[in-house]
């Protein structure tokens, strides 16, 4: 299912695109909150995602504008500028700013037009996909030689240091990584991962909207993760060991 069309990135920045991506949202089957504890994490790209229009430009600014939130209008924000305003555009520039800093600086700058159709806070890692998808696409404006996988950690550097959010991996890799028809199991210490397919004759995925708004940023989840590294501060006391997860239920 295509979001854009040619005739919009037209519309707003009064040229042609030279780039256009998706990145999927995700869910999780099982293994929640063990990502940024060493374990393993089995979730599923869904169809529902986000997409984007691109093309450099030559200033080295870089100006977003989403069809979801238009009356936002287009941000414009330089590279050398602090990453968090407030708003949504914040996390593409996150994901900027960690390029850059793992030396793969886009100089001459670029415009990003986006549109999703993952329901606004229903848990499906539109964050996530956002990161994803701002990684892919300067990938493909600039011919980077950044992984998926890579693309994935990037993104979760991204919500961690800029955005302020302490997630793990799993949410950016089951957005980079996605196959259709599978789910991901992966052990997010090694990121060593295993497709496993989904029998859709027998079973089905189905996602309830709640209505219920989620978000990170503003919930109780880094208190959890505090808690948690807590937890092994103590259990280290008697046994150095490198995460949670890597301590089995004979040895706790």
């Amino acid at each position: 299912m295509q979001l854009l069309s040619g005739g919009d990135f037209l519309a707003v920045f009064g040229r042609r695109h030279t780039v256009h991506c998706f990145a999927p949202g995700r869910v999780n089957l099982i293994g929640d909150h063990t990502d940024y504890n060493g374990g393993r994490v089995f979730p599923c790209a869904i169809d529902l995602g986000i997409e984007c229009m691109a093309a450099p430009r030559g200033d080295g600014q870089f100006s977003f504008f989403s069809v979801n939130f238009p009356r936002s209008g287009v941000a414009v924000r330089s590279a050398d500028g602090a990453a968090r305003t407030g708003d949504w555009s914040d996390y593409p520039m996150a994901v900027i700013l960690t390029y850059s800093r793992f030396g793969y600086a886009p100089r001459s700058g670029a415009d990003f037009l986006f549109r999703g159709n993952l329901p606004d806070g229903a848990g499906l890692s539109s964050s996530a996909a956002l990161e994803v998808l701002t990684g892919k696409g300067l990938c493909e404006l600039w011919n980077l030689p950044v992984t998926p996988q890579q693309n994935s950690v990037f993104g979760q550097f991204a919500e961690n240091r800029f955005i302020g959010v302490n997630c793990g991996v799993m949410d950016q890799f089951a957005s980079a990584m996605g196959r259709q028809g599978h789910a991901i199991l992966l052990d997010t210490h090694t990121l060593d991962l295993t497709y496993a397919p989904i029998n859709r004759g027998r079973a089905s995925v189905v996602i309830v909207n709640t209505g219920v708004k989620h978000s990170l940023a503003s919930s109780a989840y880094n208190q959890r993760r505090r808690e948690c590294e807590a937890a092994l501060a103590a259990l280290c006391e008697r046994r150095k060991i490198p995460s949670l997860c890597s301590l089995d239920s004979d040895e706790f």
